[in-house]
C-alpha cells in the first residue's frame, strides 16, 4: 500500500540521469525509484529479531576495530 510520501533532493545532473534512465526502461521516474528500493533487503523487525542481538562478549569487526566487551582494539 502506498501511503507514505518521500521527498528527495537531487542535483539537476542526477535528475537528468533519473529521467533518462526511466525513459530508457519505459518507466516513470517514480516507478524506477520504487524498483530500485524493491531490490533492498527486507527491513529487520526489532521485536521479532531481538534474539539476534550481539552479546557483549562477542567479537565483531568494523573498519579495522574489534569490540571485546566494552574495549576496542585495533586489528592488525
Amino acid at each position: 500500500m502506498k501511503n507514505k510520501k518521500l521527498t528527495i533532493r537531487v542535483t539537476e545532473f542526477e535528475r537528468r540521469q533519473l529521467e533518462q534512465e526511466a525513459n530508457r526502461r519505459g518507466m516513470t521516474q517514480s516507478e524506477l525509484i520504487r524498483s530500485l528500493i524493491a531490490r533492498f533487503r527486507d527491513p529487520i523487525d526489532p521485536v521479532r529479531d531481538s534474539s539476534l542481538e550481539t552479546k557483549p562478549d562477542c567479537q565483531w569487526s568494523l573498519y579495522g576495530w574489534q569490540a571485546m566487551g566494552k574495549r576496542l582494539k585495533l586489528i592488525d
